[in-house]
């Protein structure tokens, strides 16, 4: 006699060939196509624009005759201009600055009051409306100084005489530093050159010295008052066009810098550079560029290192 099925049996017999079914579907059963994966979206590119203004400290020591002028361009986009050479100088500099796309200077600077160094301060303050005039409070009587005072004034440009050792603000990642001019040294004051500003001005482990037209007497006085540490710069801008009366071989040895750059006129009459100076780059195996022989020099600092051209070869 057979044994009927309990209902619980029926339904775990209709469970188990519902799930063969199932098996025989996935193994024989239709095998249409996959659909196609869906594009990926494309993802825009980051332009080098984006990162690349952030990443060089930027000067151009301009040819300028005999005289002196460089413009800064900082990782954060602020500019300075420093010096300007003769009033002549002052278009072809606004054209180098157009071309560089600034329209408004951050800082300006004149080292000294000599006709040389800012000269053309006063046409290019009014073009280019800087916020902050640095100079040295050693006031001259010739016209170029008054003119570069009203123009000042003009555009509202607060006046800064900065002191020793003084930092300047001027962008995040930059530091300027105002060695000189020191005040009460008599020995310095009958000489405008030796009021020259002096600035130190770093970015990451790379630095820049511009020295002005300072000579021994401001050289010794920084080495007597300042750490020698203090000093050190990858490049040296040559104080007093390379002239005889600056850059002594102690105040060289302190800065210990592996380029100089020496602005000075094509065949000027003060014979800048002077042999003597040359002789002593040399032999510290500095690599000098000069803007009477190659025009144009640019330098750019990436915080790590330094590259310098120049607009021609030596």
């Amino acid at each position: 006699m057979k044994q009927k099925l309990s209902l619980p049996d029926i339904l775990l017999c209709i469970g188990l060939l519902c799930a063969f079914a199932l098996l025989l579907y996935a193994v024989y059963g239709s095998r249409a196509p996959l659909p196609a994966a869906p594009a990926a979206t494309p993802v825009p590119a980051q332009t080098e624009a984006a990162v690349s203004p952030q990443s060089t400290l930027k000067i151009h020591v301009l040819d300028v005759g005999q005289g002196n002028c460089a413009v800064l361009q900082s990782p954060n986009g602020k500019t300075m201009l420093i010096d300007t050479g003769e009033k002549e100088n002052a278009a072809a500099i606004t054209r180098f600055l157009q071309e560089q796309g600034i329209e408004k200077l951050d800082m300006a600077v004149a080292t000294h009051p000599h006709q040389d160094h800012m000269g053309g301060m006063a046409v290019l303050l009014r073009k280019f409306s800087p916020s902050v005039l640095l100079l040295p409070d050693a006031p001259n009587d010739i016209p170029e100084y008054d003119a570069m005072r009203k123009a000042a004034d003009a555009v509202n440009a607060q006046i800064v005489h900065p002191g020793v050792e003084q930092v300047i603000p001027w962008d995040a990642d930059v530091t300027v530093t105002a060695f000189a001019p020191f005040t009460g040294l008599a020995q310095l004051q009958l000489d405008l050159n030796e009021q020259s500003l002096v600035l130190h001005i770093r970015f990451g482990d790379t630095a820049i010295l511009f020295t002005g037209d300072a000579g021994y007497a401001a050289e010794e006085t920084l080495l007597k008052l300042l750490r020698k540490s203090a000093l050190r710069a990858d490049v040296l801008l040559v104080g007093h066009h390379g002239s005889s009366d600056a850059t002594t071989p102690r105040f060289l040895h302190a800065i210990a810098p592996s380029y100089a750059v020496i602005s000075c006129g094509r065949g000027n009459a003060y014979g800048h550079p002077h042999q003597s100076v040359l002789n002593l780059l040399a032999q510290q195996q500095i690599k000098v560029y000069r803007t009477d022989t190659q025009g144009d020099v640019h330098i750019v600092m990436d915080g790590k290192t330094v590259s310098v051209t120049a607009e021609k070869e030596a």
